[in-house]
């Protein structure tokens, strides 16, 4: 079982970015964050377990999932990038 987690990145005083992925754990999740963070070079990341789920306006993302049987679960792509202003 994969749990959702999201990563908070800042990337203006004003702008923040989401990145969600699914973990084994929350070593799993750190490793894949920190690809993330290497990969666009982002500052002062947040990352947080959503287990029930996260729901943004009228989408829903699941709090947990099955792996795919023949899917390497060892880095599953972001499924979600999303920036906004907060």
């Amino acid at each position: 079982m994969l749990t959702l987690w999201i990563l908070c990145c800042r990337v203006t005083e004003k702008a923040d970015t989401l990145f969600t992925l699914y973990a084994k754990d929350r070593e799993d999740a750190e490793r894949q964050a920190e690809e993330i963070l290497q990969e666009y070079g982002y500052e002062w990341p947040n990352l947080k377990e959503y287990p029930h789920g996260f729901k943004i306006v009228m989408t829903y993302l699941p709090g947990r999932i099955e792996p795919e049987p023949d899917h390497r679960c060892d880095r599953l792509p972001n499924v979600f990038s999303w920036s906004g202003f907060f």
